[in-house]
């Protein structure tokens, strides 16, 4: 998996708790978003796996799985949760080989990514940056 910064050319990075929060603003009751990696397995498995579709969908291509390069590692101490990086060259699909039978390949799903990255992007401008929160706006 992706470890280093080296070849990222727009991108940034969020902790796990900031992005569960994220998810859960962008999921609607025909779309859930969520993080399907449990955080004790995001820093040994060098990744955490964001979901979108429907969980309770028995099939898998209802549901598709990202994989998102985690930061931090063992030895970095002080950070309380792993830290992902969410960058367009650096994500995956979970379970490609579901995909591929189905004549569906990672190009299929660009678009999926590009809503996780907008996404998370403007929450974190919105809330860090500007500091507006679109529940206390009067417009």
């Amino acid at each position: 998996m992706y470890r280093g910064l080296n070849g990222v050319e727009l991108g940034f990075v969020v902790s796990m708790d900031t992005l569960e929060r994220v998810l859960t603003q962008m999921s609607s009751p025909s779309r859930l978003w969520w993080i399907q990696t449990d955080r004790e397995d995001a820093v040994p498995h060098e990744a955490v796996v964001v979901s979108c579709g429907h969980p309770s969908l028995e099939s898998p291509i209802n549901t598709v799985g990202v994989s998102l390069p985690v930061l931090n590692d063992d030895e970095m101490h002080g950070l309380k949760y792993p830290v992902v990086l969410i960058e367009p060259s650096a994500w995956s699909l979970e379970n490609p080989e579901v995909y591929r039978r189905a004549h569906l390949f990672r190009a299929d799903f660009d678009y999926l990514f590009r809503e996780l990255f907008d996404g998370v992007l403007d929450s974190l401008i919105s809330e860090r940056v500007l500091g507006w929160d679109d529940s206390n706006s009067s417009i």
